[in-house]
């Protein structure tokens, strides 16, 4: 039972950073970003861009990792963000698999939860 009310709890994270990631998407304010940098993780690559939100400090915000980099340093691209708190930002040209992945991880966590619990419950 402790295994499906983990996988539950990390079902539900997910579909917090989803909808926080859809209502950006819907609602976010455009603003302009620069790449500044491309870090890479092992063989892929995310590019990494600055933007400064109205009134702010500058946010970091990255694209997906990719097996090529995205953007070039010095790119301008653009890049939604939730105005009352910027850091929830997306790069919507970049950010496309990203929503089809967490939905997947969704679904595959959530339907785990529920194999582990009716499990613990039918004995």
């Amino acid at each position: 039972m402790v295994v499906a009310m983990v996988l539950g709890a990390a079902a539900v994270w997910m579909l917090v950073q989803l909808s926080r990631m859809t209502s950006v998407r819907r609602k976010g304010v455009p603003a302009e970003a620069v790449c500044d940098h491309n870090k890479w993780n092992e063989r892929r690559v995310a590019s990494v861009c600055v933007f400064t939100p109205e009134g702010g400090e500058p946010i970091e915000v990255q694209t997906s990792y990719y097996r090529e980099p995205a953007l070039a340093p010095g790119d301008r691209v653009k890049v939604l963000y939730n105005p009352s708190d910027p850091q929830q930002a997306i790069l919507p040209d970049y950010a496309g698999n990203e929503l089809l992945l967490i939905w997947i991880a969704v679904a595959v966590v959530g339907g785990l939860s529920v194999v582990f619990a009716v499990k613990s419950l039918v004995g």
